[in-house]
């Protein structure tokens, strides 16, 4: 679904049917065919219900660590249920950052503290459901080196453990599955050698790949798929490409466009079937989007642009473009508007009007899409970081604004596909009979 890396920069529809490095069982048609006839037979009385009280559309920025003396917070990745948002802060307690949980509910902001030895420093960058398991980086034993840490309540922020073995390698957590069960990030040398790990509490740190250079940035919510870059030349100095690792088949390169030199992939959807990322040439990074084994370029005509991250059914993109001027923008995409700035997209499809905040990049966004964060400049002139909350339409496959017959077809299309990320309303990174009959009351509910 998400993509948590910090300070990174941010036509026709296309369309698989089978997550990235997977395939789809052929004994499936027998189970498709009996699950669609209990659908139906259940959209009639789902139908009858009354439909569901949509969220009020709401921007607000989530203010900073109280005590300090020159505020500012930074990142802002997002909870997939989107009651947590995380990041880093200035602090009474550092002159330096610390990491954040604040809740939605609540509207407070809460230290996460540090690791034992160095300067007091911490960020958090990634949240797994309902903010149970935050992982990011502080300070360990060796001063000045961040390495990749967890957040719970109970234990407080520990470090994930040895990668290298070398105490001068810096690591970071990036991103956490939906459970908190797998964390996912990478090791840099002091030479710049980058390696990829996975964690879980099982198997402790593991990196993913030692023969070669690679970074890990994304996961599903399942765990199962992870997504990055890698270079596949295993050539020190070569640029790297964008890439997802499995257990069974290890790095997988996704596909390119000519003239493209290097590629990244910050995000994925929930079941794997959508990443996101940049394609990099010599003259241009342009945001992108993958689906299977064809890529999609998202911002022609602009020269610098990258993708951060995607709602759990792939149909929404966030990132950032740089003008003219190099002022960072925050964007979103859709296949039908295709990418319009954010504050645009809040103003003329929700009435959200920002002001005087300048909206520099997306962060994160909750499964649903209906929960949109990020890092911007307050109209005081401090950069901190901002929620969006917007009402959505999970049913409104075409989007059109209207829940209709056309709707109903498309996602039937998906569901027998198999592997359309369209086809996992429940975002739990598989395609099964409890997503048709989520599906079937969201179609119900109509839109807001």
């Amino acid at each position: 679904m998400r993509a948590r890396v910090p300070n990174g920069l941010p036509g026709h529809t296309l369309r698989s049917r089978r997550p990235i490095g997977r395939t789809t069982p052929p004994e499936r048609c027998v189970q498709i065919r009996k699950q669609l006839v209990l659908g139906i037979a259940t959209l009639a009385c789902v139908m009858l219900s009354d439909a569901a009280s949509a969220q009020p559309a709401s921007f607000r920025g989530v203010g900073f660590l109280d005590g300090s003396t020159l505020p500012y917070s930074q990142h802002g990745g997002v909870s997939p249920d989107g009651s947590i948002v995380v990041g880093y802060s200035s602090s009474p307690r550092t002159s330096i950052y610390e990491a954040f949980r604040w809740s939605a509910q609540t509207g407070g902001m809460r230290p996460l503290g540090d690791l034992a030895g160095g300067d007091f420093k911490s960020l958090a960058l990634d949240s797994s459901r309902f903010g149970q398991v935050i992982v990011g980086a502080g300070e360990g034993q060796r001063l000045g080196v961040l390495r990749a840490a967890r957040w719970t309540l109970a234990t407080g922020l520990v470090e994930l453990g040895p990668i290298t073995g070398r105490l001068e390698d810096s690591s970071y957590a990036y991103a956490v599955s939906s459970s908190g069960a797998v964390i996912v990030g990478e090791s840099i040398s002091l030479n710049n050698i980058r390696q990829a790990f996975r964690w879980t509490e099982a198997t402790g740190t593991q990196a993913l790949d030692t023969s070669l250079a690679c970074s890990a940035r994304a996961v599903t919510a399942g765990g199962d798929l992870i997504a990055g870059e890698f270079d596949p030349s295993d050539v020190p100095g070569t640029d790297p490409f964008a890439g997802t690792w499995t257990q069974a088949s290890g790095w997988t390169r996704l596909p390119a466009l000519p003239g493209i030199r290097s590629s990244v992939a910050n995000g994925l959807s929930s079941s794997g079937v959508v990443a996101v990322g940049s394609l990099a040439s010599q003259d241009a990074t342009i945001a992108c989007r993958w689906i299977g084994n064809q890529v999609q370029p998202l911002g022609p005509g602009l020269r610098v642009s990258n993708a951060t991250c995607v709602s759990a059914d792939g149909r929404f993109v966030f990132g950032s473009t740089f003008s003219t001027a190099n002022n960072e923008t925050a964007f979103v995409w859709d296949r039908r508007r295709g990418l319009r700035l954010l504050r645009d997209a809040l103003l003329i499809d929700h009435g959200i009007n920002v002001g005087n905040w300048r909206l520099i990049a997306v962060r994160g966004a909750s499964d649903d899409g209906s929960v949109i964060t990020g890092e911007g400049i307050n109209p005081q002139g401090r950069r901190e970081v901002w929620v969006a909350t917007v009402p959505v339409c999970p049913a409104d496959l075409d989007l059109t604004g209207t829940v209709d017959l056309f709707d109903y077809f498309e996602y039937v299309q998906s569901y027998v596909g198999a592997g359309d990320s369209d086809a996992d309303a429940d975002f739990d990174g598989t395609v099964g009979l409890f997503d048709y009959l989520r599906f079937i009351e969201q179609f119900a509910a109509d839109c807001p």
